[in-house]
């Protein structure tokens, strides 16, 4: 064909097309689309109308929208702006110009500068998707930078972070543990399983080197398990059978900004940590306790271990249907009980770690976020082997998987390399990184004062606060705690050390330190309402019933190199800004701290007594109960293997020698208002010879005709009727305390009063001449016998001729005048002179 001519036009040819090979991609869908076109045409329509700002977490969406909500209101109620303008840079200023003497900051005098550049930002991320004309100009951004810097040095911000950071490691945490079970032991707890959830809090927080909001629930959190649960929790078994053997892996599914994508959850590893001090900061161990007295695992720790040794796979099965159940639980606060299907707050690990800093002496306060702190340090500053595998991405590795140095970079590598497989927690354990530079610490541990009911609202008074007010009642007492709390800091700061500062201990020493002194509270740290009979007595020892024979019972770290960032984020989750930096560690002289806390040497056993001992201890401190006649403790506290509930016993520390134990806290503070040297001296120098036969009755008794007065009037006693005219005398009184009651009820000898010392504000009505009694030694420790007779006078009624109301008594004969009466049922009856009032009706 000859192309040659003028007239010849290329777009005259024709070609075949090349068949497509994919003609046919997506014509499903593309027919639902079809079918659907109306439908989908309204529904995209609602979406793109009601689409509302979010982004990030609950707390992140609520912030923003608090920010963008305080802006509009400005402009629409100050500067007069209609929602539908525009906003400008200058609205924007003159709203942050307002802003700042609106806020009262917690800490500072004024509020910090990362505060309100915060609030900028967010204000700018809403106006944005707000507004789509929305933006600052190049001459608006250099304002904005002026004004934030004419406010600092204005004095109106401050960049003084609200308050100091800390560095809390595995070191202080072993502090904080012990002192939390120290305490339980020595002075008593509600609840073991809240002690143990306390303590189990602290720990996994450190070995998993997490924020607490990643494995407890936070505020406004919406989504499926947003918490740490025992499916997220594998323990096997091994290379061998023993508790030393059981290794475990925790996934964390809700580390921050990880929530909605399961590939990147981080998997942390953890071996038992071996030695006796060890055991109160194993994970593995605590673990196990709290899901044993929980019932998240059946059976003992001995047929735990069985069960797993037997099962092909070594691995710990959790409790059917509890696999969904939060690991760290709520409490429910009214009756001491931890509720194993509601998950714990963040709040809950925030007081715990603030009282549990006060109880081990630690003299700066500290938040979960500071063991985050201490955990970044403690693995920056473990020993390094550059011969060891790490179990993380390198360069090598990247090599071997032909990825280039950005895909190292990016965490490509470490998705192929997967979790870590190396136990950095035992080995910050066993590092024993002590930081003199840290927090510091006392053995004189701080002491809660101990306020009256009385005393409070003299306080109330004195700060005219309506004691009706709960609002107003809380705050003063939150007030007056959180000072007493900032004077013993300050006082301890400045006592000079028991022994030199800084002098290295090794891992051992922390469990062989000296003995917590003891001292009462110094009188310059209490307010003047607050010194009335509320000296702190020493921790009183615990009394426990026999446990059996448990001794048979077998921001970056370092910024240098881009992938040690990604691997060390691969051990402690992502870092934050104010994480420290490796200029600042390399700058510390780690020596020793000077006051290590006393382990109880009950918890200083073998892993599997210890463990067995933790979770079946159940000795609970329970004022309410312990008032009540039947001391019943509820059957919420029983089962899952755990010791028959008994009360804990309050001895007296007041008096050398004194043998006096109760379980009513109260009735110590009476007693030990009353206790003296020369009172011990007396009562142990007699001899009580004659012990009563009961079982389970550990009475003694000076004579013999005591002891039958006590068998008679407690394990003997026979139901009796009053005998007092018009008294129903077909209503029989089953019990000694029963008939007491109803003589002191219904013929009372003593009018019930008030307290007579002048400006007392208890209002109490006494209804019994020895609460009043127990009342002026206690709150206003009067000691003296003459005084306090005169307080507390019992008006005498008279006698009249009756015959002898023992049960049983055949003696026909009235008695003319008491003390023949008296005398009568000492002899024939047995009955001690004290209690010959029971049997004679007074008029």
């Amino acid at each position: 064909m000859d192309h040659d001519g003028d007239d010849f036009n290329s777009s005259d040819l024709e070609f075949e097309e090349r068949p497509n090979p994919f003609f046919a991609a997506g014509m499903s869908s593309i027919q639902a689309i079809m079918d659907h076109a109306l439908e989908d045409r309204i529904q995209s329509k609602k979406l793109s109308k009601t689409l509302t700002h979010a982004q990030g977490s609950p707390k992140t969406e609520y912030m923003n929208a608090l920010w963008i909500n305080r802006f509009m209101a400005f402009r629409l109620h100050t500067l007069k702006k209609s929602a539908e303008e525009i906003p400008t840079g200058l609205e924007i200023e003159r709203f942050l110009a307002s802003m700042i003497s609106k806020i009262k900051p917690l800490g500072n005098a004024v509020p910090s500068q990362s505060w309100i550049k915060g609030g900028f930002r967010r204000i700018l991320v809403g106006l944005i998707f707000k507004y789509p004309k929305f933006t600052l100009s190049p001459h608006e951004r250099s304002r904005m930078k002026s004004v934030f810097h004419q406010f600092l040095t204005d004095g109106l911000i401050t960049r003084q972070p609200r308050r100091e950071a800390q560095w809390v490691g595995a070191f202080l945490i072993r502090r904080l543990v012990v002192a939390l079970l120290r305490q339980a032991l020595e002075k008593g707890t509600s609840n073991w399983d809240k002690t143990i959830q306390k303590a189990l809090s602290m720990v996994l927080i450190a070995a998993l080197s997490c924020r607490g909001g990643d494995i407890m629930k936070t505020q406004s959190e919406t989504h499926d398990r947003p918490f740490l649960c025992y499916d997220d929790i594998t323990i096997k078994l091994v290379k061998g059978v023993g508790l030393e053997n059981l290794v475990a892996t925790v996934v964390i599914r809700n580390e921050k900004g990880k929530k909605f994508d399961p590939r990147h959850n981080r998997k942390v590893l953890l071996h038992v940590v071996p030695g006796h001090e060890g055991n109160v900061v194993c994970p593995i161990k605590m673990l196990l306790i709290s899901a044993i007295r929980l019932g998240a695992v059946q059976g003992t720790i001995e047929e735990i271990l069985a069960k797993t040794a037997a099962r092909r796979d070594k691995t710990v099965q959790w409790a059917d249907g509890r696999g969904g159940n939060p690991v760290l639980c709520g409490f429910e606060t009214a009756a001491h009980l931890v509720i194993v299907d509601k998950p714990a707050m963040v709040d809950q690990l925030r007081d715990t770690i603030y009282y549990a800093s006060l109880q081990a002496g630690i003299l700066k306060p500290i938040t979960p976020h500071d063991m985050r702190r201490g955990s970044a340090r403690d693995t920056a500053n473990l020993p390094q082997d550059p011969t060891a595998a790490t179990g993380l991405a390198s360069s090598v590795v990247a090599a071997e998987l032909g990825h280039t140095t950005i895909s190292l970079h990016k965490g490509t590598t470490g998705n192929y390399v997967g979790a870590s497989t190396v136990d950095n927690w035992t080995k910050r354990v066993s590092a024993d990184l002590q930081d003199p530079f840290g927090p510091g610490v006392t053995s004189n541990v701080y002491k809660k004062p101990k306020i009256t009911r009385v005393q409070w609202l003299k306080m109330y008074e004195d700060a005219g606060v309506d004691p009706s007010d709960r609002k107003a009642t809380r705050q003063l007492r939150d007030t007056t705690h959180k000072e007493h709390e900032q004077r013993w800091r300050s006082g301890e700061g400045e006592t000079p050390s028991p022994r030199p500062a800084l002098l290295p201990q090794s891992a051992s020493q922390i469990n062989t330190g000296a003995n917590i002194r003891k001292r009462k509270a110094e009188p310059e740290v209490l307010s003047e309402s607050m010194q009335i009979g509320a000296a702190d007595s020493p921790a009183p020892r615990l009394m426990i019933e026999d446990l059996g024979n448990i001794d048979d019972i077998n921001s970056c770290i370092d910024p240098r190199p881009r992938a040690s960032v990604a691997n060390i984020t691969r051990v402690v989750g992502d870092v934050d800004e104010e994480e420290v930096s490796s200029v600042e560690i390399e700058e510390m002289v780690l020596e020793g701290l000077d006051v290590p806390l006393e382990t109880p040497s009950s918890l200083l056993v073998p892993g599997m007594a210890y463990v067995s001992l933790l979770s079946r201890i159940n000795v609970v401190a329970n004022k309410r109960l312990s008032s009540t006649k039947s001391k019943a403790i509820p059957d919420a506290f029983r089962g899952n293997g755990k010791d028959e509930p008994i009360l804990f016993q309050h001895h007296c520390q007041k008096t050398p020698g004194c043998q006096y134990f109760t379980d009513n806290s109260y009735a110590l503070l009476v007693h030990e208002a009353r206790c003296s040297a020369e009172r011990v001296e007396e009562l142990n120098t007699v001899e009580k010879m004659y012990e009563c036969p009961t079982e389970g009755c550990s009475k003694s008794f000076e004579t013999a005709t005591a002891l039958k007065m006590h068998q008679d009037s407690i394990h003997e006693f026979q139901p009796r009727a009053c005998k007092v005219e018009g008294c129903d005398p077909t209503i029989l009184y089953d019990s000694n305390n029963a008939f007491r009651k109803h003589q002191t009820d219904v013929h009372p000898s003593w009018t019930p009063k008030g307290c007579p010392i002048e400006g007392c504000g208890c209002d109490v009505q006494f209804k019994t001449a020895q609460a009043l009694k127990g009342h002026l030694q206690v709150i206003h420790q009067i000691t003296d016998k003459t005084l306090l007779k005169s307080h507390t006078y019992v008006r005498t009624r008279s006698y009249s001729p009756q015959r002898c109301s023992y049960p049983g008594c055949e003696h026909a004969t009235e008695f003319v005048e008491k003390r023949a009466l008296v005398k009568h049922l000492e002899r024939r009856h047995g009955v001690a002179k004290e209690d010959a009032s029971d049997y004679i009706t007074l008029e």
